[in-house]
């Protein structure tokens, strides 16, 4: 199952969803929050935060700021800030981009090795946005991996529970 349908121009999309916009950027802060429920290699919840500063640029360019808080006891804290073309791969250790599906959405795709994670972007363009995110299993998989930076190895988690998702226009 595709996440994105064919692709919208940039600047088909500022004209529609963002008609005030005419050559300037449309800007949003989503936040994020979620439980992973960690199997392996120790039963545990672990609590992540994640924030995306998201700038599209009338020239076709989509940017990302990004800070994510996670972890138990010790809290661990990445930051990144990443830009491509829209479509285009953001650079990074795992594939990810943002697609333009429609007048007023956009989605962002990470490609894991166990899974994908999605973020729907929805707006009216001019003040008003909102968010949903999905987990989605690749085939051949039962549980979702990942790593803990922190203390250096692989886990193994049950589908993460969304406790807080919202967005803002900027």
């Amino acid at each position: 199952m595709r996440f994105a349908g064919s692709l919208l121009p940039t600047s088909l999309l500022l004209a529609l969803a963002f008609p005030a916009a005419a050559n300037a950027e449309a800007r949003f802060r989503l936040s994020l929050s979620w439980v992973t429920h960690e199997i392996e290699p120790v039963e545990r919840a672990r609590s992540v935060q994640s924030t995306f500063l998201v700038t599209l640029s009338d020239k076709g360019k989509v940017t990302e700021a990004f800070t994510r808080t996670g972890g138990g006891r010790r809290r661990n804290t990445m930051t990144r800030e990443r830009e491509a073309g829209l479509g285009d791969e953001l650079g990074g250790r795992f594939a990810a981009q943002w697609k333009v599906v429609n007048q007023n959405t956009l989605v962002r795709v990470a490609a894991r090795p166990s899974h994908t994670f999605a973020i729907w972007l929805r707006t009216d363009g001019r003040n008003a946005c909102s968010i949903s995110v999905e987990w989605r299993l690749k085939p051949g998989f039962s549980v979702y991996e990942g790593w803990s930076r922190g203390r250096q190895v692989e886990t193994r988690f049950s589908h993460p529970t969304l406790q807080h998702a919202s967005c803002e226009v900027l």
